[in-house]
């Protein structure tokens, strides 16, 4: 698998850090050098007489002077700039490991769906609790291969300092599902968290919906060894 990146800094004086624009900046500093060496004393004449012929030694001396110190300036900062945003991708990217990773979760995955959907329906109820733990066991499965992925996605930020945990959760759409009683309930208990007004009335006219979590049954943390 092989991947390539377009991310890249962008910025509207970009061209700044260009090796044509630093050469222009470098010879401009050099050429500076050497005017202030050749006209020294032209260079610090300054006249307001306006009818004084034209200075041109200084006259080119602080143009080139002020072109090149201004160029100089914007190409630090968007030097600096640029280095903040490429500090900024390193601490954020996900690790080296992600897409390997990635791949082989996805094949675990697929293979735990398979067998899980190959399972017959008719059985009696001995052999349904059997296959209702291996069922469990999938689902537990599944949400640590999610763990483990976001885990490493978020590697190069804080993953070894968070502990990240999983559910099997339901999202209940006031428009489009039924609320039972349990969540009619829950929704009494927790709403009043999020509105000050009568609940779930003010929560139907704000909300489209929420994400209820029946049971941590299922729940799998990368707290646990497995993970």
């Amino acid at each position: 698998m092989e991947i390539t990146s377009t991310i890249d800094f962008k910025h509207p004086l970009r061209w700044l850090l260009s090796p044509k624009c630093q050469v222009f900046i470098s010879i401009g500093f050099v050429a500076l050098g050497v005017m202030a060496s050749f006209w020294s004393n032209e260079i610090t004449t300054i006249s307001f007489d306006l009818d004084a012929p034209i200075n041109w030694p200084a006259v080119i001396f602080w143009g080139l002077f002020i072109i090149v110190a201004v160029m100089f300036a914007l190409a630090a900062h968007v030097q600096a700039q640029s280095t903040r945003f490429y500090i900024s991708l390193l601490r954020t990217s996900p690790g080296a490991k992600l897409l390997e990773l990635f791949e082989e979760r996805i094949g675990e995955v697929m293979d735990l769906n398979d067998s899980t959907l190959s399972i017959p329906t008719d059985l009696d109820k001995e052999a349904a609790d059997v296959i209702s733990s291996e069922v469990e066991e999938n689902i537990r499965r599944v949400l640590d291969a999610c763990v483990s992925l976001v885990k490493v996605l978020d590697d190069g930020n804080n993953g070894n300092s968070c502990i990240y945990r999983a559910n099997i959760m339901q999202v209940i759409s006031f428009t489009e599902d039924q609320v039972t009683d349990d969540q009619q309930n829950w929704l009494h208990h927790y709403g009043e968290r999020f509105v000050h007004t009568k609940v779930p009335t003010r929560l139907k006219e704000d909300y489209s919906g929420f994400v209820y979590l029946e049971n941590n049954h299922l729940t799998t943390t990368t707290a646990t060894k497995k993970t």
